[in-house]
């Protein structure tokens, strides 16, 4: 902003002070037409006015954030999809960036996230500043080629792979080929198609059962000249276990095959289960348990459990009470005088 400004610190001899008056993002248009899978290279420049701003100024270095919106448009397939984050570029002078800080943010640009209608959008920030820049609208196309994988009918036979241009939007007959596969068995091989016009197919070594991964690298030209280079999206197929004939087995006599299948036979009948001694144990068991847990909660003596012995012993207690009487001693004294006879003869 224009006008008088006042800096309040501690000024030391190096201190400088830094006027960015008119800091604009300035980034390069996407090329038209974009496709699926398709990488390019993207370059953005930090300016004040009409000079690159130095960012060897700045204490951090600076990031370029790329994110995509989708449009919500129904007529597209990226509907709904929200926000895609697609690249961060760092002004650190590594991968495609020419020179740390100075201003100019080159990065790779990876359209691996879906076709559709998106809006472009670009941000820098800064500890003073942050810019952005949004661009118009662009569509990204399917990919200009299909995989069609046609499995081998048998072991010795090799599975096929054809590449079919899908989009009038390329030259064919400019299109080149680079594709991996990985084996079940852990192994690796490349393919290549490298003669324009040449059969868009390749045959690939049957190595039994398993998941195969096929990732393939287009090279070619737009039809309006624009070189291109995109990766299809990854196939994988699986090829199941092939069923085999069982060898023929020679005619026996009979009585050979009637005596396995009686012992079949005699195999196959399953003896009796004994369920009654199966319940009657379980039930033992379960009685079992609920007295002791009874005994447990009441701590009762487990001498209770023999109850024919108290009964005996409670008739002999109360035998002895009754002998200990005096009404039984009496009775027992008159018992006892009478069982004495008198054997004197009378004087007469």
């Amino acid at each position: 902003m224009a006008g008088p400004w006042q800096a309040l610190g501690r000024i030391l001899p190096e201190s400088k002070i830094l006027v960015l008056t008119d800091v604009e993002l300035d980034v390069d248009p996407l090329p038209k037409p974009l496709m699926i899978g398709e990488n390019f290279k993207l370059t953005a420049r930090l300016k004040d006015g009409e000079k690159i701003v130095n960012a060897r100024d700045f204490k951090d270095i600076l990031t370029l954030q790329v994110i995509f919106i989708s449009t919500n448009n129904k007529d597209y397939e990226n509907f709904g999809r929200g926000i895609v984050e697609v690249a961060t570029f760092r002004d650190d002078g590594r991968g495609y960036d020419a020179s740390a800080r100075d201003g100019i943010f080159t990065g790779e640009i990876k359209l691996n996230f879906g076709a559709g209608e998106w809006i472009p959008k670009f941000t820098v920030k800064t500890p003073l500043y942050t810019r952005e820049i949004g661009q118009a609208p662009i569509v990204i196309e399917p990919a200009p080629v299909d995989l069609v994988v046609t499995a081998a009918a048998a072991e010795q036979s090799h599975h096929l792979v054809t590449l079919k241009p899908t989009t009038d939007l390329v030259d064919t007959t400019s299109l080149l080929f680079q594709a991996q596969v990985n084996y079940p068995d852990g192994t690796m091989d490349v393919f290549s198609i490298t003669e324009p016009g040449q059969a868009m197919q390749f045959a690939m070594e049957n190595r039994g059962h398993g998941s195969y991964i096929l990732n393939v690298g287009v090279f070619g030209q737009m039809t309006d000249g624009r070189e291109f280079v995109l990766n299809l999206p990854e196939e994988r197929f699986l090829v199941t276990l092939q069923a085999r004939e069982a060898p023929a087995l020679a005619s026996l006599p009979e009585d050979k095959d009637r005596a396995p299948e009686a012992e079949l036979s005699a195999t196959q009948v399953p003896a009796s289960f004994p369920w009654l001694w199966v319940i009657s144990i379980n039930l033992v068991i379960l009685i079992g348990g609920a007295v002791a847990i009874w005994f447990v909660l009441t701590g009762k003596p487990l001498s209770m459990l023999l109850f024919w012995r108290k009964d005996k012993a409670k008739a002999a207690a109360s035998a002895q009470a009754v002998s200990a009487s005096p009404e039984s001693k009496k009775a027992q004294k008159n018992n006892d005088s009478d069982d004495i006879l008198d054997l004197s003869l009378p004087d007469d």
